[in-house]
């Protein structure tokens, strides 16, 4: 069989549990603060698939495929080695999602 990782679309009420992802592999968490906006979560949601990521191929498990949904599909290009963190980090930042409240 094939294997895909599939990286979600952007969605403000997901609380992705990666805590004890962090704590087994080892990789610091990151704090978020207690406002709800929409910059904040796009973070939140980039780390924890980078996390994942991460996590899985240390684990040698391996995709023949990546795919994403909506700014997922950014995930799944980094994922794939085609763009860089910071490719996707400037791109968030030239959105000014910090700005958007919910």
């Amino acid at each position: 069989g094939k294997l895909a990782f599939l990286f979600p679309g952007f969605d403000l009420d997901v609380e992705t549990e990666t805590h004890s992802i962090s704590d087994y592999f080892e990789v610091p968490r990151i704090i978020y603060d207690s406002e709800n906006h929409v910059g904040q979560q796009s973070v939140r949601q980039f780390y924890n698939s980078v996390l994942i990521d991460y996590a899985l191929k240390k684990l040698n498990v391996i995709p023949d495929m990546y795919g994403g949904l909506s700014v997922g599909e950014w995930y799944a290009a980094r994922a794939a080695g085609l763009l860089a963190d910071d490719s996707i980090v400037r791109l968030m930042a030239s959105l000014h999602l910090e700005e958007e409240r919910v």
